[in-house]
């Protein structure tokens, strides 16, 4: 009976507690679902030690937050310092007072905390040890920029600035404007003057180009001839060196380049047949007399004695000289035949004589020798262009001293 009558008062407290909650009512709307209290309005009290309520909460620590509307935070100053700023303690948004060089923080309560310092003055974020700057140097903030401070463990930083300073807008660009940077994570407008040309030569960041260094990026000596109009560049009159025949094209079949128009010119294309080829490459007139079929091939007779002349030593161009081994040498002409002639020439220093045939004159110049008459010398290195003509023989040319029988 002492157990039944705990159990039915233990069942009776229970429905008791649960008409309470269920009986919660504010402004016709009811606050609970049956078992807890919805949407409650504390003034006052404490949760886990910690004071709620009032206009002034005490801090707390939540894991999430969530909210429809702005989360507006305060606004406080902290004097910069060294290594002390105490911005941990202060609000998110800081107006940082002073000039100082920061080379370290205090100890942020967490990774993750985040100040937004707007600069009053000057300040030198220094890179290095526990504070990582953005770029990777150290950076001096302009009066009025902002820079966050973000914890990326309680006693190491990172900074960075949000300055326009620091950020390429759209008004800073024209039709004539490109982005460049000359350092990393620094992009900066660049406005491009007429006649310019950008680029990067070795070791140096993007710039303007000189036309020293434009030359040397195109391997183009200096000096070299500036451009010019079509019409300059393609008159010859300015151009200098020489062309490789190779390369001289749209010739017509059996001509050569030259001029054949009178006074000076342009170069003219001129007719060279088959028959003119063939006499070009000759060594000399002697091969050319050949190759026209005219008379074999001139040659030299050493003439040791005296003798009469033989039709073929007196054909063409052919060189007599006197050897001198047997002295004196007199060279009589075979009967007189047109259009024969010969070369003499003294090369020892004893009497080459030519001798005209029976009833035969030699004239030279307007003297006659006698019938059978004779020309001769005996000095070494003269000549003597002997032909025979209708009327006799005939000196066509000499050198040096020659005496006759009149």
């Amino acid at each position: 009976m002492k157990y039944f009558k705990v159990l039915l008062l233990s069942l009776l407290f229970i429905l008791g507690t649960q008409n309470v909650f269920a009986g919660v009512i504010v402004d016709g709307v009811p606050q609970t679902d049956g078992n807890s209290i919805l949407n409650p309005d504390i003034d006052g009290g404490t949760i886990d030690g910690t004071v709620i309520g009032g206009t002034t909460p005490a801090a707390g620590s939540f894991t999430d937050i969530v909210a429809t509307g702005a989360i507006d935070t305060a606004y406080s100053t902290v004097a910069s310092h060294a290594t002390t700023s105490a911005i941990w303690a202060a609000t998110n948004v800081i107006n940082f007072t002073g000039t100082e060089t920061i080379t370290d923080f205090p100890a942020a309560d967490q990774a993750g905390a985040q100040r937004y310092l707007i600069c009053a003055g000057a300040t030198v974020f220094t890179h290095g040890g526990s504070i990582t700057v953005k770029g990777g140097a150290t950076y001096t903030a302009a009066a009025n920029e902002i820079v966050i401070v973000t914890a990326t463990a309680t006693t190491a930083f990172h900074v960075a600035s949000l300055s326009q300073s620091g950020a390429v807008l759209e008004s800073d660009f024209d039709a004539n404007t490109i982005l460049r940077a000359t350092t990393d994570d620094t992009p900066q407008a660049m406005a491009i003057a007429e006649q310019t040309i950008v680029g990067r030569k070795t070791g140096a960041n993007i710039d303007d180009l000189s036309a020293t260094e434009v030359r040397a990026i195109l391997n183009v000596a200096d000096g070299a001839t500036a451009n010019s109009a079509d019409a300059t560049l393609l008159d010859r009159a300015n151009h200098t060196g020489g062309q490789a025949s190779s390369t001289i094209t749209a010739l017509a079949t059996d001509k050569i380049l030259g001029r054949a128009t009178a006074g000076a010119g342009v170069i003219e294309e001129i007719a060279c047949t088959a028959a003119g080829r063939a006499i070009l490459d000759d060594a000399d007139a002697a091969a050319q007399i050949v190759t026209l079929g005219a008379a074999t091939a001139p040659t030299v007779y050493a003439k040791t004695t005296s003798a009469t002349l033989t039709a073929t030593e007196v054909s063409g161009l052919n060189t007599l000289h006197n050897d001198g081994a047997g002295g004196e040498v007199i060279l009589t002409w075979l009967g007189l035949v047109t259009g024969q002639e010969g070369m003499f020439y003294v090369n020892d220093a004893r009497y080459l004589q030519i001798k005209a045939p029976a009833a035969t004159t030699i004239r030279i110049g307007a003297v006659t020798t006698a019938a059978n008459g004779y020309v001769r010398s005996n000095v070494v290195g003269n000549w003597i262009r002997i032909k025979a003509m209708p009327d006799g023989l005939v000196v066509f040319g000499y050198g040096g001293n020659w005496t006759y029988d009149e």
